[in-house]
């Protein structure tokens, strides 16, 4: 225990004075002052969003107040303060802030070092690109620590400006960014449309007047469909019903590329819609918890710890391996002759996934029979999946690109628990 303190407080940052949060000891509030913090604790998130601050615009405790409710209650943000929120989160995590323990650049190096971990046949989309043989132009948010051999990376936001430049040369472009995650707390169809769907539009716009002909857009299966009655696998002609904010804002930005990217007569122009199912995958082992149910549970299994599952467990979902989905990413890349029909071109709908449909229960049980433990599983029936039926049909991915998914739920697990063995040696 002690080494552990020791370790905590070595790894103490100085932060920086002038910011509101890093002020915590220059100086004591007032009696006043505490009363009205009491106030402000006991309020509710409407009682807060109009609530008249005593203090002066820009002091620190006005600033205090505005990120109170901005961590706790996002959903009561006007769409000039949730700008205001992102411009100072950006800002604390940026190269040269002293705000935060973590930059966006040190964050992504930890995560690299966990993802390196993965072997020659778990690598992602990149390596597949690398192994196909074409130049790679990767555009990220903050450089990378450890780049992929022979790739260039650029420095390129959904919310920078756009640039024409950064695109010269580049005919395929492949999107998959996104400023929210399924299950995103506080995520409401206005946040969702200020964080991504009007940045989508105007990338769409600028990059008309590029060299990009083709745009495949990783779009969500689960969030898209929505809930359904059955594990009958669905296709992509069955209408769509969000299930969330962020089923809402993939659809939306799907829309929005239909209308937006479609081909005017003698331009050559299309695009790709791909809807996955769950992803699985070693690149999912640096945010534990955050991102894959697979993951979660066979680390948790692994560890002794209990496995926390969301209302009672029977929510059915469709799983395939991340390999897989950049197979078929690759496949859509490699042949750009497959294209929507009729006067206007608009883009060809895929869904990847198994087929088969799991139950969160069954997945613990798979998991646990392939280590060879006993599950301590504990249920939070107040916390109900949104979707609690959702399986894939890749019949169209299979015509049109010969898809179809490789590995099945063992093999993946395998190549999971190869990789957690790869971590528990460099003590991650």
């Amino acid at each position: 225990i002690a080494e552990k303190v020791r370790q905590v407080f070595t790894k103490r940052a100085a932060y920086d004075r002038s910011d509101a949060d890093g002020a915590l000891y220059d100086g004591f509030a007032s009696d006043s002052d505490k009363r009205f913090f009491s106030t402000i604790r006991g309020s509710s998130a409407t009682q807060l969003k109009n609530f008249l601050s005593p203090w002066k615009s820009g002091s620190r405790y006005d600033e205090l107040l505005f990120r109170y409710r901005a961590r706790h209650w996002p959903d009561s943000l006007s769409l000039d303060e949730i700008q205001r929120w992102n411009i100072y989160r950006a800002q604390r995590l940026g190269k040269q802030s002293s705000q935060s323990e973590y930059s966006f650049e040190s964050y992504y190096l930890e995560i690299e070092r966990c993802c390196a971990l993965a072997n020659a046949d778990q690598q992602s989309l990149m390596d597949q690109l690398q192994v196909a043989g074409m130049t790679r132009r990767a555009y990220v948010r903050e450089l990378p620590g450890l780049a992929q051999d022979g790739a260039t990376y650029v420095q390129h936001s959904l919310t920078d400006r756009f640039d024409p430049a950064a695109f010269v040369g580049i005919d395929t472009l492949i999107l998959l960014a996104s400023a929210t995650r399924p299950n995103s707390p506080g995520n409401t169809p206005l946040t969702e449309l200020v964080l991504n769907v009007t940045p989508h539009l105007t990338l769409f716009h600028g990059l008309k007047d590029t060299d990009v002909r083709h745009l495949i857009y990783l779009s969500s299966g689960g969030a898209v469909y929505g809930d359904r009655p059955s594990a009958t696998p669905i296709s992509e002609d069955e209408a769509c019903y969000p299930a969330d904010a962020y089923g809402f804002g993939k659809l939306s930005i799907e829309t929005a590329l239909a209308l937006i990217w479609q081909s005017e007569s003698g331009r050559d122009r299309w695009a790709t819609i791909i809807r996955p199912a769950n992803p699985v995958g070693p690149h999912q082992l640096g945010s534990v918890g955050a991102h894959g149910l697979v993951t979660t549970v066979l680390h948790h299994l692994r560890q002794g710890l209990p496995v926390m599952v969301q209302g009672d467990g029977a929510a059915v979902r469709d799983y395939f391996a991340a390999t897989d989905l950049a197979d078929l990413i690759l496949r859509v890349a490699q042949q750009p002759g497959t294209r929507g029909a009729g006067p206007v071109m608009v883009p060809v709908v895929v869904n990847a996934g198994s087929g088969t449909g799991l139950s969160i229960l069954q997945v613990i049980d798979h998991c646990a029979a392939y280590l060879g433990v006993r599950a301590d599983i504990r249920f939070n029936p107040g916390l109900v999946p949104a979707v609690r039926c959702n399986v894939l049909c890749h019949r169209r991915a299979t015509d049109l690109f010969g898809w179809h998914p490789k590995q099945d739920l063992p093999g993946i697990l395998t190549g999971l628990t190869r990789a957690l063995d790869q971590r528990d040696k460099v003590g991650l």
